[in-house]
């Protein structure tokens, strides 16, 4: 995500965490050295996050020094360096610059489960699908994407449908059941498809997405899937 993009999405209520990647890992490097940025990381009430890389000036240490890290804002950066004993130059270094929020403006992706599975004859997958979002939305995108290797059918049920279709399950017809459903996405061996849920039924008695390997003629499949929401958070009101 470019800076500029990413300033539409990060308002007030934001971090920015800066990692030289010439100079530390952003990894168990900055675990170990830079406990203030794990810190940052690692706090709870920062549920979003951006980041960009880029190419600017940065004071390098020239030897050894015991400074891993700048501890704060609004510190003369060479006077602190010098009051710990250290020497350093100033170079063009690439950084890692992430910036932290409790609130996203922009589109939101979260998962909800991603597997890989093998479905005997006559089975099938199901994923319950229930989440009550922060968002003022009417309906909200769920992301589907399976892979397989022979051909199944895709089935999005609310609960009711969801025990009707279990119930087919017992006899014959359950070959050629192809509804009532919410959303029947047909027989394939491959879909990347969006469906619209309902925000208010996916907070109440939420969904079932399934994967059926119930068909008149069959073999054991190989699936993989994987599910995500796709909303707007509701705004904040952040007075700026």
């Amino acid at each position: 995500m470019s800076r500029s993009s990413l300033a539409k999405l990060m308002k007030p209520g934001m971090r920015s965490i800066a990692l030289n990647l010439s100079s530390t890992s952003p990894g168990t490097g900055t675990r170990k050295l830079a406990i203030i940025h794990w810190k940052g990381l690692m706090n709870p009430n920062y549920t979003y996050y951006g980041y960009y890389i880029g190419y600017g000036p940065s004071y390098v240490v020239v030897g050894s020094c015991p400074v891993t890290e700048i501890p704060g804002p609004g510190i003369n950066i060479p006077q602190y360096f010098q009051s710990m004993g250290c020497q350093v130059e100033l170079k063009n270094t690439t950084w890692l610059v992430i910036e932290l929020s409790n609130w996203c403006s922009g589109p939101v992706t979260i998962p909800v489960t991603a597997f890989s599975i093998e479905l005997y004859p006559q089975y099938y997958e199901y994923v319950p699908i229930q989440y009550s979002l922060p968002t003022n939305q009417q309906y909200v995108t769920l992301n589907v994407y399976v892979n397989s290797t022979s051909p199944v059918r895709l089935f999005i049920f609310t609960p009711d449908q969801y025990e009707h279709f279990n119930e087919s399950l017992s006899t014959s017809k359950a070959w050629y059941f192809f509804g009532p459903a919410y959303y029947y996405g047909g027989e394939s061996t491959r879909f990347n498809t969006q469906v619209l849920l309902s925000t208010q039924q996916l907070g109440d008695g939420g969904y079932y997405l399934v994967i059926s390997n119930v068909l008149p003629s069959t073999s054991t499949v190989s699936v993989f899937a994987n599910i995500t929401i796709t909303y707007t958070p509701q705004t904040p009101n952040i007075q700026t």
